[in-house]
């Protein structure tokens, strides 16, 4: 980070060197009436030496005086001469002594200085004079180190005086010694303001923030930077001053969101400085506004670019601020344009090392192309690279990356193993292992991890206990469904709704649900309505999945109900489910309504090659307590077929079938057997917003056909317009509508329907 630091002076004192020499140089230049006018004084020294006289024939104190004003105007050859002439002709004044002492400290010619400050004290002896020359010469030669022990030691001989305290809280601020400067404030209050220890505390955050390498210590650096602006008046400066460097700190502790409230008090009227800039489009960035920080790193970036600075850093900054607006092409050019060596000399220019902005370079290009949907190409560009690096641990965690992206935790897993195995410390890619364990919601292994690294100073461990905090939240889900036939009859409304409520889960994966259920169909100018509750539990130990939930009826299907839902993972391609239902939630309305009740049990399988195309084979046998035996079946396909930045266009193909068994007096919808074809594209595009608010708007033509025996066969068709909304973090939004045609008992009929998806997790 840059930073603009105040150097800790005190507030109520100036530390400006007294010598006495000068006031005394000056007092007597008035006194004989050599006092100059402004417009005098600015004239060059050279021109106002009388070209007939020598220095020599001046009085001591015109050539005093003139030296002095010479030094003040950093002409130092014009100086010395004076003082040259001082000390040659007079001397027995001691500024010709001193004041070539002093120049030749101005022109850095220390040694030198030494010299004649050991000339004036073997002369004139130790008087104020020569302790401010010394003083003047320990603070441009010596280190700040050497500065502090030297003031210290001052201390130690004259304790009390001022200019040595003072002095010495000067060069421990230059060393950011904190403890020298406190002890100071403790023990010398009558030499300092209230507000120089607001300043140190500022800059102590500040240096605090300079050395940090783990999260605690950027954390500890904003807290106290924190206690700065909270007892500061906020028309001080140093309550702006840390404002502003609130927003990098708060920043840097991960507390984006802090850091942006600090900034939304700065005024708007004044400009703040780059580096605060920067601090805050990175918070945007970090809480989901990608198009404001990007506004930001873009005009950063040109003023750096007009400047001839450094605009790397900078630059990979936009390429992540543009990928996360989903510019893709913006990221990509951005990418293009930096070219770095792949390798670069060392500081002694005899050998070559690798460029680690050309890794980053690279890594970025796999990263976008995998980000924009082609996976092709990002498996390519890392291919390439552990092709030529083979034993690159960092390459096998990108890998990893890509596969992870692209839903196959496998092959992830083998390579972040692979990059575990190439590094002395594997420890140091175990947050990567412990991101798939999460994603497969294996929650034993998540424990397992955190209870091995939750108190690990590291910012990857820091960030996956947040995933994991959001993973586990409590969450609230409903679905709601609304259809109106309008051909060939116009009917009320068939409706069906759906709330989740479910606890917080437990590290070793279970969590409690509630579940409230409703159904509501038209007959004729009547309705049937049922409603359910009922209560569960809800198990994920991967490769295990288990539903488990039982209740009861409470309007029309007042009996009691259990179901129970099985899934395996056998692998990242293959899924296994079974599912339970006494009382099933299947059974048509018209059934319950007979007093006809249902089991059911089904099973499928699916096949997912990758997120692109997956296959799901299943049946179901549902035996209704009148007699009837209901067996279906079904098989679907779907692919994606294109997935490029925004866009995204898929298929799904489905295979339906049903048998029944022929009853009479049956009321409700029961084919002897019946069989159906159908297809549908859906073609969707995503924009993301700030705030972190995205949207996916969706098309979705379908068609198909339907067979029923006894009955000539039938198209249907489909036509539905959707919108899915992520509202931040917590809460998801989803809005459906459209049209349809359906076939039942060989009649068409035509419905208009909406749906409503709602989530939010409380994190």
């Amino acid at each position: 980070m840059e930073y603009t630091e105040k150097l800790a002076r005190p507030a109520e004192h100036k530390m400006v060197v007294t010598r006495k020499w000068v006031f005394l140089c000056l007092m007597s230049a008035w006194t004989f009436g050599m006092a100059k006018t402004p417009e005098q004084t600015a004239k060059p020294v050279a021109k106002r030496v009388c070209t007939d006289c020598h220095p020599g024939l001046l009085p001591a104190v015109a050539l005093a005086e003139r030296a002095f004003q010479a030094r003040k105007q950093g002409q130092w050859p014009e100086a010395e001469g004076y003082y040259q002439a001082l000390r040659k002709h007079y001397p027995d004044q001691k500024d010709g002594w001193l004041g070539l002492a002093l120049v030749a400290i101005d022109t850095q010619r220390y040694t030198q200085a030494q010299g004649l400050l050991a000339a004036y004290k073997k002369r004139f002896g130790e008087d104020d004079g020569f302790e401010s020359a010394q003083d003047y010469w320990v603070e441009q030669y010596l280190s700040p180190m050497e500065q502090l022990a030297y003031f210290q030691e001052k201390i130690s001989k004259k304790p009390g005086d001022r200019n040595a305290v003072l002095q010495t809280y000067r060069a421990a601020a230059k060393l950011g010694a904190f403890p020298v400067q406190k002890n100071l404030l403790q023990q010398y209050p009558q030499y300092f303001s209230p507000g120089d220890a607001v300043w140190l505390a500022h800059d102590e955050a500040v240096k605090l923030h300079k050395i940090a390498v783990k999260p605690s210590d950027y954390q500890a650096a904003y807290a106290t930077l924190q206690s700065v602006y909270h007892q500061s008046e906020q028309d001080a400066p140093v309550y702006r001053k840390s404002l502003q460097d609130g927003v990098v700190l708060a920043g840097s502790a991960s507390q984006p969101k802090q850091a942006l409230s600090l900034y939304r008090q700065l005024s708007t009227e004044e400009q703040n400085a780059a580096y605060v800039q920067e601090a805050v489009a990175d918070a945007w960035l970090a809480t989901g506004s990608p198009f404001k920080a990007g506004a930001v790193y873009q005009r950063l970036w040109l003023d750096k670019e007009a400047a001839g600075q450094e605009t790397f850093a900078l630059q990979r900054k936009r390429i992540q601020a543009a990928a996360d607006a989903q510019h893709f092409d913006q990221a990509w050019q951005i990418l293009e344009s930096l070219r770095p060596q792949q390798r670069i000399n060392d500081f002694t220019r005899t050998q070559l090392l690798n460029n680690d902005g050309y890794q980053a370079v690279y890594f970025d290009k796999v990263r976008v192309s995998a980000w924009r949907g082609d996976f092709k190409q990002a498996h390519q560009l890392i291919d390439d690279w552990l092709n030529t690096l083979p034993g690159d641990a960092w390459g096998h965690q990108l890998k990893g990356d890509v596969y992870r992206w692209q839903g196959r935790p496998d092959d992830a897993l083998k390579e972040y193993r692979e990059a575990q195995s190439k590094v002395p410390e594997p420890n140091q890619f175990a947050p990567s292992v412990a991101q798939v364990m999460l994603d497969n919601q294996n929650w034993p292994e998540v424990k397992s991890y955190l209870a091995k690294f939750g108190q690990t100073d590291n910012a990857d461990w820091q960030e996956y206990i947040r995933k994991t905090s959001k993973a586990r939240a409590p969450e609230l889900w409903i679905d709601s469904s609304v259809g109106r036939n309008t051909h060939p009859q116009e009917l009320g409304n068939e409706n069906s709704h759906n709330v989740y409520l479910y606890s917080q889960r437990s590290l070793d994966g279970y969590r409690a649900l509630v579940h409230y259920h409703t159904d509501e169909v038209p007959v004729g100018n009547d309705s049937l309505r049922q409603q359910r509750v009922g209560a569960g539990l809800d198990v994920d130990r991967d490769p295990w999945h288990a539903q488990i939930e039982a209740g009861k009826g409470v309007e029309l299907n007042k009996r009691g109900y259990l179901s129970a839902n099985l899934d395996y993972r056998l692998n990242q391609s293959w899924t296994l489910s079974v599912n339970g239902q006494i009382n099933s939630e299947n059974t048509p309305l018209r059934a319950i309504n007979q007093q006809t009740y249902a089991n059911e049990i089904a099973a499928s399988v699916q096949y997912s090659h990758s997120p692109l195309w997956r296959i799901n084979l299943g049946g179901s046998f549902l035996d209704f307590d009148d007699g009837n035996h209901r067996n279906s079946g079904f098989a679907s396909f779907n692919h994606v077929w294109l997935q490029h930045d925004r866009w995204q266009l898929d298929q799904t193909v489905r295979f339906d079938w049903q048998k029944n068994r022929q009853l009479t007096g049956v009321d409700y919808y029961n084919p002897d057997s019946a069989h159906a074809l159908w297809t549908e594209a859906r073609v969707s595009y995503s924009q993301p917003f700030d705030q972190n608010i995205k949207l996916k708007q969706s098309i979705t033509l379908g068609g198909g056909r339907y067979w029923q025996a006894d009955y000539n066969a039938e198209k249907t068709w489909l036509l539905q317009y959707g919108q899915e909304w992520q509202l931040g973090e917590a809460a998801f939004l989803q809005l459906t509508a459209g049209r349809k045609r359906s076939v039942y008992d060989g009649r068409p009929e035509y419905q208009n329907f909406g749906q409503l998806g709602f989530g939010y997790r409380f994190h």
